[in-house]
């Protein structure tokens, strides 16, 4: 309910690098997404050559000009579906890079909120303090004043002195935690430290009831962090299959029309006969032409690496689902621990 922290969260969401980056990083999974979606479509190319040429022998000179080009097309039949199982693996990361980038966004407002709390309380405690100092400076006149009339000793004037000292010391620190309190606040912002926020006036909030904790189900469903890790178990998972498909046969149709153009001419020597240096009239020659093909790849032998490449791919599954297994039960203890600080 505070205008001004909503602005910060705003602001933190902007601005703040950590976030800047998460949102690079969603980027780049969906750029990674598109190149390995890539593979499942046809392949089109376009190539082209020229060139000059000239021969001569004891009866003619031979001048030859020849341009060609093509635009050869090949398309993978994804028989086991290899590249399918390497699209959804590549999918699903962006999905998990995207929940990454919401769980992300909800730590950075958790720290612009405790910050900005934070500095609240620090104003609270000075504002409590410098009161505390300005009531015991005044004892310490009256002290001071009842020792000159001989009704304190001095060891009552030294132990007020000893707590005005202690309080003076108190604020300092007070007045420091206030600075650093809005040092992190403008870091948080992505700024560099300096900036006064209007904290002044403001109080701390009403913490409420009790929040109801939810059963485990429920927290799996909510948690973007939890959502992220379990993405990224069915994109390891789909690689597994993909990996398995590398070692299947692999099939590719070519297409590739061309076109080609020729020209030359011939001038005589007079060897033979005729006049020397007589060139015949251009020779021209030219025409589309195709050709189209399947090709077949069978693995037979590679040593062990594509049964290492899957053994690896199952071990790098089971590693992913211990730290999936591991995040349920850290989020099922801050949800809980955090529930009994707040009661």
């Amino acid at each position: 309910g505070d205008a001004t922290l909503t602005a910060l969260f705003e602001e933190a969401l902007r601005r703040n690098q950590s976030v800047r980056a998460g949102w690079a990083r969603v980027q780049q999974a969906r750029y990674i997404e598109n190149q390995v979606r890539a593979a499942r479509m046809p392949q089109i190319g376009a190539t082209g050559s020229f060139g000059a040429a000239k021969s001569i022998t004891p009866f003619a000179e031979t001048t030859a000009l020849d341009a060609r080009g093509s635009l050869p097309v090949s398309y993978e039949v994804d028989l086991f579906a290899r590249r399918a199982r390497d699209h959804q693996g590549a999918k699903l990361d962006a999905q998990a890079a995207r929940l990454d980038q919401e769980a992300l966004a909800i730590a950075i407002s958790a720290e612009v909120a405790e910050a900005w709390f934070d500095a609240v309380n620090a104003r609270i405690e000075v504002a409590v303090v410098a009161e505390q100092l300005e009531t015991d400076l005044k004892f310490l006149e009256l002290v001071e004043l009842r020792y000159r009339e001989g009704l304190n000793s001095a060891v009552d004037v030294h132990q007020q002195r000893q707590r005005v000292a202690s309080q003076r010391a108190l604020l300092a620190l007070a007045d420091a935690q206030t600075q650093l309190t809005d040092q992190r606040l403008s870091v948080l912002l992505g700024e560099a430290p300096g900036r006064a926020f209007p904290v002044d006036g403001k109080t701390l909030p009403d913490i409420g009831p009790t929040p109801t904790v939810e059963v485990p189900a429920s927290l799996l469903d909510a948690r973007p962090d939890i959502r992220a890790l379990q993405k990224r178990v069915e994109a390891e998972d789909r690689r597994v299959a993909a990996a398995v498909g590398a070692r299947l046969p692999v099939i590719t149709i070519d297409f590739t029309p061309s076109y080609s153009w020729l020209r030359s001419t011939i001038t005589s020597t007079g060897a033979i006969g005729g006049t020397p240096g007589e060139t015949t009239d251009p020779i021209t020659a030219s025409g589309f032409t195709w050709s189209t093909g399947a090709g077949l790849v069978v693995p037979l032998f590679d040593g062990i690496a594509g049964r290492s490449q899957i053994k690896a791919q199952r071990a790098l599954v089971d590693q992913i689902l211990e730290q999936y297994a591991e995040t349920i039960l850290t989020a099922l203890f801050e949800v809980e621990s955090l529930s009994l600080i707040h009661i």
